[in-house]
């Protein structure tokens, strides 16, 4: 259950951060419009500008603060990196196990009867 919970958050991250990045360069094409606001939460507001994520407390323009789009799109990368580490690691113990190697040092354990392996001692 665990495993199945991130890699769905891993998905929901991965997306969230392509779309940041697609949205970054469509930001920087439309240069004209500096800041467009596009909503409130209570009472903070968010501008989208070609560079940047502004949010603004309380409607004064000299409380805005910038959040780069990398800054954002890098938070929503980490866990589908994660994800990928942990999978590629999978894959190649997989791989090992069908091929009759040692899992931890690749060694060939084809005619071996006593289930450790020579070479690190890992069990077969």
């Amino acid at each position: 259950m665990r495993r199945r919970l991130f890699s769905i958050a891993s998905a929901i991250s991965f997306l969230l951060s392509l779309l940041i990045c697609l949205h970054w360069i469509l930001a920087i094409h439309d240069l004209a419009n500096e800041l467009d606001e596009i909503g409130y939460i209570g009472k903070v507001s968010f501008w989208i500008g070609p560079y940047a994520v502004h949010l603004m407390w309380d409607g004064y323009h000299n409380d805005m603060i910038p959040i780069p789009y990398l800054l954002l799109a890098a938070m929503f990368i980490v866990l589908p990196a994660r994800w990928i580490f942990l999978l590629r690691g999978r894959w190649r113990e997989q791989g090992r196990r069908k091929a009759g190697l040692c899992v931890r040092c690749s060694y060939d354990l084809t005619g071996n009867t006593s289930g450790i392996c020579p070479e690190c001692g890992e069990k077969a």
